[in-house]
């Protein structure tokens, strides 16, 4: 009927099986713990990337993964927050210093009120001394 390799291969087969469907809710946990902080720290969201993953014992076992993110406060600069995950808990995060909206120079928040002016700093061929 069957015998031990077969057996082998069956629950090699379920735990590879087991793993991947961990690694999708994971990084759906991830996604969504992403989404959460961007939008209470008014961030744009860019995109999400597993950075590692191993097993862990922490309070059983588990499986603990580092998140890559990246993110922007003004349309333009890109930044790369972090998220660890042990199984779909959220255990650390870290949000490195960036420009928030109100930190944005003055002329590209408001328009200017008055025309450029093209400058020179020599003599202009209409002006005569």
């Amino acid at each position: 009927m069957f015998n031990l390799t077969d057996l082998l291969l069956l629950f090699g087969f379920i735990a590879v099986c087991g793993a991947f469907w961990q690694w999708r809710q994971q990084d759906e946990a991830a996604r969504t713990y992403a989404q959460q902080l961007c939008k209470r720290h008014e961030l744009q969201l860019l995109d999400i990337a597993r950075k590692r993953g191993r097993p862990s014992w922490q309070h059983g076992l588990g499986w603990l993964a580092v998140f890559q993110f990246g993110f922007s406060s003004d349309r333009e600069l890109r930044y790369e927050g972090r998220l660890e995950l042990f199984n779909l808990r959220l255990k650390d995060t870290y949000i490195p210093p960036h420009r928030t909206p109100t930190e944005l120079p003055e002329e590209r928040v408001a328009p200017c009120a008055q025309p450029h002016m093209n400058m020179s700093y020599g003599k202009r061929p209409q002006d005569k001394h």
